[in-house]
């Protein structure tokens, strides 16, 4: 398949120093992926036994993703004792995001006429959602020396997708999403070291 790709992703954002040291934040963004080529293309074969082989293939008639968030977050910031915090609520939603699926002997042959136990192949979810707080702490102890802590708490991570041998797509939970992570750490750096 031959695919032009023109597309312009707007965003636009605001801060607004509201009070001392607080400031209102939020944000409005677009992105746009598009889907690789094995997803599109792709042909492999896994010997299962003599004659039954599992399948992956792509699927030419994938879309190409793309993406809306909105944020909105509140952020204290007080320069002279080196600490800052923030906190910020998103929202993202998803169109024709990427999905793995499988269908098991599907009643065809594979190009090397085995037969095929389990046909992998990529489908567009119906619809995909994420939302979540984010939290940012940061305390410099002094010019060259700081701690920090991160974190992201995810509240809703669901796609609706059509699922082999279900007769209407299903809403289900977004595989690889943690519902909490965290970072946190120590910030060195002195002139030529960091």
């Amino acid at each position: 398949r031959s695919q032009n790709n023109n597309v312009v992703t707007p965003s636009i954002g605001v801060n607004f120093n509201f009070a001392e040291n607080l400031y209102l934040h939020s944000t409005f963004g677009t992105a746009y992926t598009t889907v690789d080529v094995f997803s599109i293309a792709g042909y492999s074969e896994t010997e299962v036994s003599t004659d039954t082989v599992d399948v992956f293939r792509g699927n030419p008639d994938l879309e190409n993703q793309s993406s809306q968030t909105f944020d909105i977050g509140l952020r204290y910031s007080k320069p002279d004792n080196g600490f800052s915090a923030d906190l910020t609520f998103f929202y993202t939603s998803f169109d024709n995001n990427v999905v793995s699926t499988v269908s098991q002997y599907p009643d065809q042959l594979a190009e090397s006429g085995a037969v095929i136990r389990n046909l992998n192949s990529y489908a567009n979810a119906e619809s995909t959602t994420l939302s979540g707080l984010e939290l940012d702490v940061n305390y410099r102890i002094n010019k060259s020396l700081g701690v920090f802590v991160n974190g992201v708490y995810i509240l809703k991570a669901e796609e609706i997708r059509e699922i082999y041998r279900q007769p209407d797509p299903l809403t289900l939970d977004m595989h690889n999403v943690a519902n909490l992570s965290l970072n946190y750490g120590v910030d060195y750096s002195k002139k030529w070291f960091s």
